[in-house]
């Protein structure tokens, strides 16, 4: 920075004319780097749910999936008064598969005299 008391009159109309280009230079500049960051910032704010990008480009900062159902709205389960049907076990199944408990124990090796498991369930393949 020059002197100022130095300077002519001329010269310091100079300064200031040569001041105020560079300014103006400046001024552009900032508002061009001003629109690139914020079309950078936009970019980082793009996820799956509000652009065209798959979920697997989310990352681990994906946000969590909400659900639209409001709750207490409507009660869980068939509609009021309908009867509804399940399937029934047959009275002769067409194959009995019996699974008997062990005749010792695996730990202490006693014996189990009177280990009796009852459990049916039946299997439909459909």
């Amino acid at each position: 920075m020059p002197d100022l008391d130095r300077l002519s009159i001329g010269e310091k109309d100079d300064l200031i004319r040569a001041l105020f280009a560079q300014t103006k230079v400046l001024l552009a500049q900032v508002e061009v780097l001003t629109a690139r960051v914020m079309e950078l910032e936009g970019r980082l704010a793009l996820n799956s749910q509000n652009s065209s990008r798959p979920p697997s480009s989310d990352g681990l900062g994906r946000p969590k999936p909400k659900s639209r159902r409001q709750k207490g709205l409507n009660s869980t389960g068939g509609q009021e008064g309908h009867q509804g049907h399940t399937l029934k076990k047959v009275a002769q199944p067409d194959h009995i598969e019996p699974h008997l408990p062990p005749s010792q124990c695996d730990a202490c090796h006693r014996p189990l005299p009177d280990a009796v498991v009852v459990e049916t369930r039946q299997v439909f393949d459909i």
